[in-house]
């Protein structure tokens, strides 16, 4: 590395490093730069009794999985737990896969939607939680639904239940059953027969059914 990026490096590591400067290491392009930024204690700074999340925000749609085991995130995500980092929390909970932090921290954050839908993405995440996700009577957001649906990680059984359009409003849920690839063939080929008003999922199901040359 060449003196700068040396000296950079050592400022963002550097515990004594302003919170400000922190900030504005935080938009650096350099990878070696974010990276030492990961070994600053201080990239969390309560201001006025908010906790200001910026800099750990942008570690953690870099970085999460190292993100996951700070301990910085681990204070304000798991122990002390803070509404600050919700935004952090669904940017680590969408690529974690451990089974307990993902279930620690759904409970945790599941009143915000953000969450819901980064923990119905991950294919880690437990069948049990995915089956809530996946219920439109416990789950309202569409749009957490429609990752259920995405999710090969979803068991078939709660699938069936997606593609059915007697439990399932969303014409887009359904069409997301029909393209995940672990959908059995009676299940694309039930929602193909019963798909006579959403031109959407008509469409898809029944070019899943040729691409699977069942018709």
């Amino acid at each position: 590395m060449s003196p700068d990026l040396d000296a950079l490096v050592a400022k963002a590591r550097d515990s004594a490093t302003p919170f400000c400067q922190l900030l504005e290491l935080s938009n650096s392009s350099n990878t070696n730069v974010l990276e030492a930024l990961l070994d600053n204690p201080n990239i969390c700074l309560e201001i006025g009794g908010v906790l200001n999340t910026d800099v750990i925000l942008k570690l953690a749609i870099m970085f999460p999985e190292k993100v996951e085991v700070l301990p910085i995130f681990q204070i304000y995500s798991v122990i002390e737990p803070r509404d600050e980092m919700v935004f952090v929390v669904a940017r680590v909970i969408e690529k974690t896969s451990d089974v307990g932090l993902i279930t620690q921290l759904f409970v945790r954050y599941k009143e915000f939607s953000r969450v819901r839908q980064s923990v119905a993405r991950n294919v880690s995440t437990p069948a049990k939680i995915l089956q809530v996700l996946a219920d439109p009577e416990q789950e309202p957001d569409w749009f957490v639904r429609e990752e259920v649906a995405s999710n090969t990680g979803t068991p078939v059984d709660v699938l069936r239940n997606m593609g059915d359009i007697s439990i399932e409003p969303s014409y887009r849920v359904r069409h997301n059953v029909v393209k995940n690839k672990n959908a059995p063939d009676d299940l694309i080929l039930s929602i193909y027969n019963r798909s006579a008003e959403d031109p959407d999922v008509l469409i898809a199901s029944k070019n899943e059914l040729l691409f699977r040359k069942l018709i």
